[in-house]
């Protein structure tokens, strides 16, 4: 199987707004995704330290409303591509583990994520980003790619690694899980 090939099985891409995950979405569906295939549109709400917020219950709709609309425009694109496509929103407070306990559990096989689009100079300060944290730690049977600029950026598969790498890997990861707020599925078409 060659370096960035898709593997069989679940595709998902972790989506935001901005432009790097705009960019990665439509290098995936133009270079990677075949027409019919359902794509999972992920998403991490990113909560406070407090815990979860105490609105009513009628404003937390609303706001979990208005996440889902806001990412009508990548379904869009999606589905001019016959493409199906669920949003998933994950609510957690470090989006890297979030995204990483979402692969685990849904054994997703090809995950791509958009670039970070920090300077050079912010690098020196903080050594780790989100797409690397996902390259690194993500499962042995999930392919993570990296897109910058519309173009692949890396991509690494996990099939290599030995049992004790593995273990040491799955220490990284909590026993709770991202809480899960929805998943919606696009329409089919007739």
């Amino acid at each position: 199987m060659e370096r960035n090939e898709v593997r069989e099985g679940p595709i998902a891409i972790a989506v935001d707004r901005d432009k790097t995950s705009i960019q990665a979405l439509k290098w995936a569906i133009e270079n990677h995704i075949p027409q019919g295939e359902t794509l999972k549109l992920v998403h991490v709400i990113q909560r406070s330290a407090n815990g979860p917020n105490t609105d009513d219950e009628l404003s937390e709709r609303e706001h979990k409303n208005r996440q889902i609309t806001r990412f009508l425009p990548l379904r869009c694109l999606c589905m001019r591509r016959n493409i199906q496509t669920e949003v998933v929103l994950l609510d957690d407070q470090d989006v890297a583990k979030a995204l990483i306990e979402y692969i685990s559990h849904n054994f997703i096989s090809t995950f791509f994520i958009g670039a970070s689009l920090k300077k050079s100079i912010t690098r020196l300060f903080k050594v780790d980003d989100i797409p690397s944290n996902v390259m690194r730690w993500a499962p042995d049977f999930c392919t993570v790619l990296v897109v910058s600029k519309g173009r692949l950026s890396s991509g690494e598969m996990r099939s290599e690694w030995s049992d004790s790498d593995r273990a040491s890997k799955f220490d990284f990861i909590s026993e709770s899980t991202p809480i899960v707020t929805s998943i919606i599925h696009s329409p089919e078409k007739p």
